[in-house]
């Protein structure tokens, strides 16, 4: 309004930003202070409508002194319990899924309230790539009460899952981590999925040829021009792939 009668007024601007910087230093100041921030709290969205049912008759009976609004925000809390316990998820007790990623092939497996990382990162960037995916899968973990993702080694035996290696045994199914040419010259027993990842540079047939996979997935880690070839390869002599790079469900495995 101001600008529109011709006249620019500076000093509301000041003022203005003042105000805003005062709110945001005092927020920050908060935000810093220990424990002041919940989180990893989560519930279904219906918990809100008994929630602000229950905040209005509080205001309500605070306003007009009415025994009628205490009752109604008695009943509200007992629906929010209803709800939350009706709307709460049931996870299974085991369950497993690749991460897409384009840097390497990550499996993450959950049994439990324990969760590993099985990455064809190395030693170098092993650690970087933990740290990484606690950030990215934080709320997968925390809605299902994990506290921590562990780093899985090249040998490791724990329930429901172990890795030897390129071979990774997790729920009953079995994956051949294929990251380098020299893998396809080792011996394996029977292998479900054969994962092609960004440090294999062979041919996608002699892979399969020797492994002899149910099913071939393509990496999303592997280069795109590579990727398309194998998967030209892969149609054109119509052998069971699936490309983690083009699908939008991962594999999960469920008990």
């Amino acid at each position: 309004m101001c600008e529109a009668a011709c006249y620019d007024p500076v000093w509301l601007c000041s003022a203005i930003d003042a105000m805003y910087n005062a709110i945001f230093a005092f927020a920050r100041m908060v935000s810093d202070i220990p424990h002041s921030a919940v989180s990893g709290i989560y519930f279904s969205g219906w918990v809100m409508i008994p929630y602000f049912i229950t905040a209005g008759a509080v205001a309500w009976a605070l306003w007009r002194r009415k025994i009628a609004g205490w009752c109604v925000a008695a009943a509200g809390v007992v629906a929010i319990i209803v709800t939350l316990n009706v709307t709460q998820r049931k996870f299974p007790e085991s369950e497993h899924f690749i991460a897409r990623d384009s840097y390497a092939t990550d499996i993450i497996y959950r049994n439990g309230t324990e969760a590993w990382l099985i990455t064809t990162a190395g030693e170098r960037n092993a650690s970087s790539r933990l740290e990484n995916s606690r950030n990215r899968h934080r709320d997968f973990l925390a809605m299902r009460g994990v506290d921590s993702l562990q780093l899985a080694p090249a040998s490791i035996t724990v329930a429901g899952m172990s890795r030897h290696d390129a071979v990774v045994d997790v729920d009953g199914i079995r994956y051949a981590l294929i990251n380098a040419d020299s893998l396809l010259y080792r011996d394996y027993s029977h292998v479900d999925y054969a994962i092609v990842c960004r440090g294999f540079r062979g041919n996608v047939l002699d892979a399969h040829r020797r492994l002899k996979p149910d099913s071939i997935m393509l990496s999303a880690d592997l280069h795109v021009r590579r990727h398309d070839r194998y998967l030209d390869s892969l149609q054109r002599y119509d052998i069971p792939h699936r490309s983690l790079r083009q699908s939008t469900l991962h594999h999960i495995k469920r008990k």
